[in-house]
C-alpha cells in the first residue's frame, strides 16, 4: 500500500487492482491461461523444471515466456514439446517503474508467438522492443560494462561516491552503485556463487555479498542505509558512505595488483569510461543483428536503465561525439586503463567501419558491409 500512502492512487483504487489478482500454488490453475510468465531467480535448472511443467499443464498454444534477464531462451525452450510458443518476456527492476520490456525471440520462437508478445507488452503500456537471445540480450549486456568501468575505476583509486555524482552529472537519476544497491547486490552474487565463480578476494560484489551486503534491501551494500536521528514515519534511510567497503575496495585493488592513480580520474574520464564501452558494445548488438535497428539499443537503456533522455542514448552520444574520436578514446583507455585488456575497449568492426565510410547511421553503414561482401 505504498503507493497509496504516498497518494499516487486512492485507497478503492488500490483494492480494486488487489480484487483482479488470484493467488495459487498450483500448477494445475493455469491449465487455460493464454500466457504465463516464470519470474524466479536465474537458476537455468530451476527454470527448467518450471518450463518442463507448464508445458504439461497449460493449452496448446499458450505462450510460455520467461522473465529472465540474461539466460539462454533456446535452453529453456529446449525442455518443452513447444520450443515454438517459448520466448522471454524480459521485464525491468522495478518493473512497475521501468518502461522496457524485452521481448526475446529464440532459435524456434514463432512469427505468432513473437506477435502476440509484443502485443502483450503495448497492453501493459511498455515501450517493447524485440531482440535476439544472447547472454544479457540488449541492455543488460551492454550495461554491464557502465557496471564494470565504475567498480575498475573505483580499484584505481576514484571514490564510488566521486563515481556517482559523475554519472548523477552526466545525466542519470543515480550513480551505478547507487543503482546496484537498488536492484540488489545478491541477485549477482547469487548467481556467480551457485555456477562457482565467485572469488571474494579480486570481486567486490563477491565480497559484499558474502558479507550479507545486498543493497537496500538490507541497509547496507556499497553505501551503509542510516536512517537520520529524528526522522519522521515512513522517511527512507539516506545513503552514507561506507568504511568498510572503502577498505575492501584497498585490499581487493591491493590483491589485483592495480596502482592507485585516483586523483588523477577527472570527471571527463568518468564520463568516456561509463558510456564508451557501453557505446562500443551496443554497435557490436547492432552488427550481431540482435536488434532490428540501433535506435533500438538506444531506447533499450533509456527505458531499460534511464540512461538520460538529453543524451538520446549511447549510440547517439557517440554520433554526437563523432566516431572517429569515439575509435580514438577507446585506444587510448586500451593503453591507459587497468582494464584495457578487455574485449570490450576493443573498437567494434561497425565502429571502424562507420570511420571508413564516412557514415554516421550504423545501420547504413551495416548495409554497406553486407554488400561489400556480397
Amino acid at each position: 500500500m505504498t503507493s497509496v500512502a504516498r497518494k499516487k492512487i486512492t485507497q478503492h483504487e488500490a483494492e480494486k487492482r488487489f480484487s483482479l489478482i488470484t493467488g495459487s500454488v498450483s500448477y494445475d490453475d493455469l491449465h487455460d491461461v493464454d500466457i504465463v510468465v516464470e519470474a524466479v531467480f536465474e537458476d537455468m535448472n530451476i527454470k527448467k523444471k518450471i518450463f518442463a511443467k507448464l508445458d504439461e499443464v497449460c493449452k496448446q498454444g499458450a505462450i510460455l515466456a520467461s522473465n529472465t534477464s540474461r539466460l539462454s531462451i533456446d535452453e529453456i525452450g529446449s525442455v518443452t514439446k513447444r520450443p515454438e510458443d517459448v520466448i522471454g518476456c524480459h521485464f525491468f527492476s522495478p518493473a512497475n517503474v521501468m518502461r522496457l520490456l524485452e521481448n526475446v525471440r529464440g532459435e524456434k520462437t514463432s512469427p505468432r508467438t513473437m506477435r502476440a508478445a509484443m502485443d502483450f507488452g503495448k497492453k501493459l503500456k511498455k515501450i517493447t522492443i524485440l531482440v535476439g537471445n544472447c547472454d544479457g540480450f540488449v541492455a543488460n549486456r551492454i550495461m554491464a560494462f557502465y557496471t564494470q568501468e565504475a567498480i575498475a575505476m573505483a580499484l584505481e583509486g576514484a571514490s564510488i561516491e566521486f563515481v556517482d555524482k559523475c554519472a548523477v552529472k552526466f545525466g542519470f537519476a543515480m550513480g551505478p552503485f547507487s543503482m546496484s544497491d537498488l536492484v540488489g547486490i545478491d541477485l549477482g552474487g547469487r548467481q556467480r556463487e551457485t555456477n562457482g565463480t565467485a572469488d571474494p578476494s579480486k570481486n567486490i560484489g563477491d565480497l559484499l555479498y558474502k558479507e550479507n551486503r545486498y543493497g537496500q534491501k538490507n541497509g547496507k551494500g556499497f553505501y551503509d542505509y542510516i536512517l537520520p536521528e529524528g526522522a519522521p514515519k515512513g522517511a527512507r534511510p539516506r545513503p552514507a558512505p561506507s568504511e568498510f567497503v572503502s577498505k575492501s575496495i584497498q585490499v581487493i585493488a591491493a590483491n589485483l595488483g592495480i596502482k592507485n592513480r585516483g586523483k588523477e580520474i577527472t570527471e571527463q574520464e568518468v564520463y568516456d569510461r561509463l558510456i564508451l564501452p557501453v557505446a562500443n558494445e551496443g554497435m557490436r548488438v547492432v552488427e550481431e543483428g540482435i536488434t532490428e535497428k540501433w535506435s533500438d539499443v538506444d531506447m533499450s537503456v533509456i527505458f531499460g536503465y534511464a540512461f538520460p533522455k538529453t543524451r538520446g542514448g549511447p549510440l547517439f552520444y557517440a554520433r554526437q561525439m563523432g566516431f572517429e574520436k569515439v575509435v580514438e578514446r577507446l585506444q587510448y583507455f586500451q593503453q591507459h586503463s587497468s582494464t584495457g585488456q578487455r574485449e570490450y575497449w576493443k573498437p567494434s568492426t561497425l565502429i571502424v567501419e562507420c570511420v571508413k565510410q564516412g557514415e554516421q547511421d550504423p545501420d547504413r553503414a551495416k548495409k554497406n558491409m553486407v554488400k561489400a561482401k556480397m
